[in-house]
């Protein structure tokens, strides 16, 4: 098991040399040789090298979806600063949300 992945802007994964782990698509940190290796189906393979370098890519669906994501948080944000700012608005919409969970049935 991969100690420590941290998500941002890439993913940092630490963990000790483990060898037993070899189920396809496994990642591991290689202390020895200070590299990061992928198991295909036999073998540990380096993701990096001197002379290369990968990459991992997501699809546009993905890419989609997480920006919608940040943008839905983005819009939550001000509505919920809205909300504080203006006291009916809180209140209607408290009231839209109780109507969507005694309405979400009927979907």
């Amino acid at each position: 098991m991969i100690n420590n992945i941290i998500a941002g802007a890439g993913i940092s994964v630490s963990s000790p040399y483990r060898q037993h782990v070899s189920v396809t698509g496994s990642v591991r940190w290689n202390g020895a040789l200070h590299i990061l290796e992928v198991m295909d189906q036999a073998n540990w393979l380096p993701l990096y090298n001197s002379y290369d370098t990968t990459t991992v890519t997501m699809s546009q669906e993905y890419i989609n979806a997480i920006e919608w994501a940040r943008k839905k948080m983005l819009e939550e944000e001000k509505i919920l600063a809205l909300c504080e700012q203006h006291p009916g608005l809180k209140d209607l919409k408290e009231k839209y949300e109780l109507m969507l969970v005694l309405t979400r049935d009927t979907f």
